[in-house]
């Protein structure tokens, strides 16, 4: 992710609501980031090194976007993969929530050029992914934080979809929304 685009999500988030007296948090610490990495036993992907570094777990969006060492154990990365073992065997990072026990993975084991989001629907399947939410980090927050704007098209709508994010179709063997 590059620093414009970090701007950007930066942005959106300030115009978004967030529980009362809470400013968006700062980084995270290098240190913090070398010992979560230390205790999910694989190295952060480079943009969610990017990412966590301009901005620790802020606290917006239907359930809030993860961090490192967060306030919130909801919004703790290594908290949600204690709780989720097998997701830190196939080194799937949590990256957002929605709101109902359900979360956005990163797929940082992807075998492709970039690392997909996709849905995992804990009630139904809590090992699999439901579908793939954006291409890579930086499209998944956008989207995320527009929908939280009032953007309704996000996920379902293939054309807006596509046409924002046009290299989801490289993971149409994984599922995406409208397909469901």
């Amino acid at each position: 992710m590059n620093i414009e685009q970090i701007k950007e999500l930066k942005r959106i988030i300030n115009t978004l609501p967030s529980p009362p007296g809470e400013e968006m948090p700062i980084g995270a610490s290098q240190q913090d980031i070398i010992q979560l990495e230390k205790e999910i036993g694989f190295a952060l992907p480079e943009e969610l090194l990017d990412w966590l570094q301009a901005s620790n777990g802020p606290c917006v969006g239907a359930g809030g976007i993860t961090g490192v060492r967060t306030k919130r154990n909801g919004q703790d990365i290594a908290i949600i993969l204690s709780n989720y073992p097998s997701w830190k065997e196939k080194h799937w990072i949590p990256i957002a929530g929605d709101g109902c026990g359900n979360y956005y993975v990163m797929l940082a084991d992807s075998t492709k050029g970039s690392l997909p989001l996709g849905f995992v629907d804990t009630m139904r399947d809590r090992d699999s992914i439901a579908f793939i939410a954006a291409s890579n980090l930086w499209h998944f927050l956008n989207f995320y934080l527009k929908a939280e704007q009032g953007e309704r098209r996000w996920p379902f709508k293939r054309e807006f979809v596509v046409e924002m994010d046009p290299d989801i179709l490289e993971f149409t063997n994984l599922g995406l929304p409208w397909d469901r």
